[in-house]
């Protein structure tokens, strides 16, 4: 870690510890979990997943569940206002919407 600090550093950037986290992807020996846990400040945390740009990425590599979370709801949403231009809808819920 101190060594990023450092390089870091000369491009007059710092690192926020308390933001920092590190996730290991794709299929990882053992061993090389336990060695990095060890050369880890204590504060630094490993994850399984994390958010990057409003994406969950998982520690595969992958954002399938989070994708098809949101076309999950984008088709809610497409739905309840075809309903709603169509005419389908209470005035409440029209207001709702709008």
């Amino acid at each position: 870690m101190e060594t990023m600090k450092e390089a870091y550093s000369d491009l007059e950037l710092e690192i926020n510890d308390a933001k920092t986290k590190i996730m290991l992807i794709g299929k990882q020996n053992p061993h090389i979990k336990s060695v990095m846990e060890k050369r880890l400040v204590d504060d630094i945390q490993i994850v399984k997943e994390f958010r990057y740009l409003g994406l969950i990425i998982n520690n595969l590599g992958r954002a399938h569940k989070d994708v098809q979370k949101k076309r999950q709801k984008a088709e809610a949403i497409t739905k309840a206002l075809c309903k709603w231009r169509n005419g389908n809808l209470g005035l409440l819920s029209c207001l709702g919407l709008w």
